[in-house]
């Protein structure tokens, strides 16, 4: 399996903003860290959809936490 195939083939872009919906950010808040509209971060998400046959935010960072793109983070209490 090729680098490309276990990231469903996301730009670098799409797997930033995918982590940023992973840490629960909404679009318009994604937009205004990444210097970019609502429309580009919108586009990035329909296309992450897309590649990765997701059709929701949740629906897709779940695939991607089992695909290991994003990994849980240590929440360890100690």
């Amino acid at each position: 399996m090729n680098a490309n195939s276990q990231t469903y083939g996301l730009t670098r872009r799409e797997l930033e903003v995918l982590h940023l919906m992973a840490e629960g950010l909404t679009q318009k808040e994604i937009a205004n860290k990444l210097f970019v509209s609502r429309y580009t971060v919108n586009s990035h998400v329909q296309h992450i959809y897309e590649k990765m046959d997701a059709r929701t935010g949740p629906h897709a960072v779940n695939k991607a936490y089992r695909a290991r793109i994003i990994l849980v983070p240590d929440i360890s209490l100690n």
